[in-house]
C-alpha cells in the first residue's frame, strides 16, 4: 500500500480542512500539487472523506479572480464548492467548534 493510500484510509470517514492554497492548487491546476490534492478532491467526490474549509479560505480563493476582473475564475471558484455535496464551507467560529468536537483531520 503506498502512501497516499494510507493516508486516504487514515481519513476515511472523517472530516478533513482544506486551506486556501490547497483549493488554489486545484482550481488553477498548479503542478506539482494539482497531481498531489487531485485523489483527496476525487476522495471527497466518492464520500470517502468530507472535505471542509472556510469563508476566510474562499476569501482568499476568490482575490486573484475579482482582481484580475477574470469572470470564468469567478464563476469557475463560485460554482466548486456547491457541486461537491460533500464540501461544505464553514464559518470560521463554527469550524472551530467542529474541529473542536471531532478533530478534523489536516492533509499533509
Amino acid at each position: 500500500m503506498g502512501a497516499l493510500e494510507k493516508l486516504l484510509n487514515r481519513m476515511k470517514d472523517k472530516r478533513v480542512y482544506f486551506d486556501s492554497n490547497f483549493l488554489i492548487y486545484f482550481l488553477e491546476h498548479h503542478e506539482p500539487q494539482f497531481s498531489a490534492v487531485l485523489p483527496l478532491i476525487q476522495a471527497c467526490d466518492a464520500g470517502l472523506i468530507q472535505g471542509m474549509t472556510g469563508e476566510a479560505a474562499v476569501a482568499e480563493v476568490m482575490v486573484l479572480p475579482y482582481r484580475k476582473a477574470d469572470a470564468i475564475a469567478i464563476a469557475t471558484t463560485k460554482s466548486f464548492l456547491p457541486v461537491r455535496i460533500s464540501f461544505r464551507c464553514y464559518n470560521t467560529i463554527r469550524l472551530a467548534s467542529i474541529q473542536h468536537q471531532h478533530s478534523a483531520q489536516v492533509p499533509a
